[in-house]
C-alpha cells in the first residue's frame, strides 16, 4: 500500500463529509509488503513502520479536519481496511509470519484504541481493523466493497 485514503463520514446521517489522500509514509522503508515484512524483523522496525503509517493517518486527519467544522477529537471512531500486512503494522502485531506458506491466518477483526496506536482522534476512540481474509488479502477487499455499495445506497 503506498498510497493512503481517508473519508470521514457522518454517523449521524451516512453523508460523506470530507476525503482525502497521502502517500504512505513506510514507503521510505520498502515499497513492496514483502521489504516491510524484512524491515519490521529488525530492531524497532516495527515500531518504526507502525509510526510511518500513523503519521500518515494523521496527516489525512489533520488535512479534513483543517477544511471542516470538525475537530480531531470528535472523531468517535475509525474502520481500517488495509492488506494483512498492513493491519498487522498499524496495530503493532509481527506481520512476519504472513510470508510464511501455511500459515494460520487470524480472520477476526483486530480493535484497539487510537491512542494506543497513536491515532490522532478521540482518545475514547475504537480503532478497527477490518477482517483479514487471507495472507496477504486483508480486510482492504472487504472495506471497498463495503464502502462502494454505502456510497451508492439510495442513488
Amino acid at each position: 500500500m503506498t498510497t493512503i485514503v481517508g473519508c470521514l463520514v457522518n454517523l449521524t446521517n451516512g453523508q460523506i463529509v470530507d476525503t482525502d489522500s497521502a502517500l504512505n509514509r513506510q514507503i521510505t522503508y520498502g515499497e513492496k509488503v514483502l521489504t516491510r515484512i524484512g524491515f519490521a524483523q529488525k530492531p524497532e522496525g516495527l515500531a518504526t513502520l507502525q509510526t510511518a503509517a500513523c503519521e500518515s493517518i494523521n496527516a489525512i486527519i489533520s488535512s479534513i479536519v483543517g477544511r471542516t467544522s470538525i475537530g480531531s477529537q470528535d472523531i468517535i471512531g475509525m474502520t481500517i481496511g488495509a492488506n494483512t500486512v498492513m493491519n498487522h503494522i498499524i496495530c503493532g502485531i509481527d506481520p512476519t509470519y504472513p510470508q510464511m506458506a501455511n500459515a494460520d491466518i487470524d480472520c477476526r477483526r483486530i480493535v484497539r484504541s487510537a491512542p494506543e496506536i497513536g491515532l490522532a482522534i478521540s482518545q475514547n476512540a475504537p480503532v478497527c481493523c477490518l477482517p483479514n481474509v487471507s495472507r496477504f488479502i486483508g480486510g482492504m477487499q472487504s472495506g471497498t466493497s463495503l464502502f462502494q455499495e454505502f456510497s451508492t445506497a439510495g442513488n
